[in-house]
């Protein structure tokens, strides 16, 4: 074999060694449907709260949520919802406050509270760090 091509097939497997792991550094982008998600070990169950409420919102072309922490209550908090890969974002408003609940999509239908990154005024409209909200039919 030829100096040359030695180089060549050399540079060659190095290139591709170095990029084939780039393709594996990439996550799973989890599927997020609509409906209404509660606690992990709440699925299934009666359960009254809190636990999330998600749609589409046709009229305005958007994702909409309600966070209902008091069935009782007429007034939630409520706002938009913006997703970036797996990191759902709420934002909304409550008792005119701004409210913005963070998690992360951890599965399929599957969020994870991230305590540290969501701005929620009133602190008993949240959940403890790390909390997991599945979806609920």
């Amino acid at each position: 074999m030829s100096d040359r091509l030695y180089k060549y097939i050399r540079t060659a497997l190095i290139i591709i060694l170095l990029i084939i792991p780039l393709f594996g550094c990439q996550e799973k982008e989890y599927s997020f449907e609509h409906g209404r998600y509660v606690p992990e070990d709440q699925k299934g169950k009666p359960y009254d709260g809190p636990f999330i409420l998600t749609l589409h919102n046709s009229a305005q072309n958007n994702e909409q949520f309600v966070v209902v922490f008091m069935p009782a209550s007429s007034y939630q908090p409520n706002g938009e919802i913006y997703r970036k890969k797996n990191e759902i974002v709420l934002n909304g408003e409550y008792m005119d406050e701004e409210y913005h609940y963070v998690f992360h999509l951890v599965d399929d239908n599957t969020l994870e509270y991230l305590k540290s990154r969501s701005s929620i005024p009133n602190k008993d409209a949240e959940w403890e760090d790390g909390t997991r909200l599945v979806l609920d039919r």
